[in-house]
C-alpha cells in the first residue's frame, strides 16, 4: 500500500485527536499541537499563493510553478484535515504587497522572494517537529519538511545558484 504526505498526516491527525479525549496534560498538549498546524497551514496557502501567481505570470519553466503550488495545496489539504475535528475555520491566504511586487519586477525577483519563502518554511517545520507534542505528527510534518527542502533545491537551480553546501537543509528563521 503505497502513503502520500496527506494520507500520513491525516492518519497522524486521526490518531492525535482521538487521544485528545483524554483530560489534563493531553488536552493542553493537543491545543499547542493545534497552534502550530495552524501556524503551518497559514505558511502553505501562502506557498500556494505564491506559486499560483508565478504560474499566471509564468515565470517559471512551465509546469514547475505549477507543480510547487499543487504540492503546497496537498500540504495544506493535509493540515487542514488534521485541523477539521478541532472547530476552527480553515485560514485564506491574501497575497502580500511584497510578493506582488516581486511577481511584477520578473522572474529573477521572483525567485530570490521564493526561496527567502521556502527557506522560512523549512525553518518553519524545523520548529514544529522539535516541539509538537503528539509524535505521531512528526513523520508527516517532516516529510512535508523535507518537500519544502526539495522545493529549495529547485528554485536555486532556476535561480542558477550554487547548491547548498551544508548536508541538511534548516532553512531561515521563521518570521513569528
Amino acid at each position: 500500500m503505497k502513503v502520500d504526505r496527506r494520507s500520513a498526516l491525516i492518519a497522524a491527525a486521526a490518531g492525535a485527536m482521538a487521544a485528545g479525549g483524554r483530560p489534563g496534560a493531553a488536552a493542553a498538549q493537543r491545543g499547542s499541537d493545534r497552534d502550530l498546524l495552524e501556524r503551518l497551514l497559514a505558511e502553505e496557502r501562502g506557498l500556494q499563493s505564491m506559486y499560483e501567481a508565478a504560474a499566471r505570470r509564468g515565470l517559471l519553466v512551465p509546469g514547475v510553478a505549477e507543480l510547487l503550488r499543487d504540492h503546497e495545496r496537498q500540504h495544506a489539504e493535509g493540515i487542514e484535515e488534521a485541523l477539521s475535528g478541532t472547530g476552527r475555520a480553515p485560514v485564506a491566504s491574501v497575497p502580500s504587497a511584497e510578493l506582488t511586487r516581486a511577481v511584477s519586477r520578473g522572474t529573477r525577483a521572483f525567485l530570490r522572494y521564493a526561496l527567502r519563502i521556502e527557506s522560512e518554511a523549512v525553518a518553519a517545520y524545523a520548529n514544529a517537529v522539535t516541539n509538537l507534542r503528539d509524535p505521531d505528527l512528526l513523520q508527516p510534518l517532516g516529510s512535508i519538511m523535507a518537500s519544502e527542502g526539495q522545493h529549495l533545491v529547485v528554485l536555486r537551480e532556476l535561480l542558477g545558484a550554487r547548491p547548498s553546501t551544508r548536508a541538511y537543509e534548516t532553512g531561515r528563521k521563521a518570521v513569528e
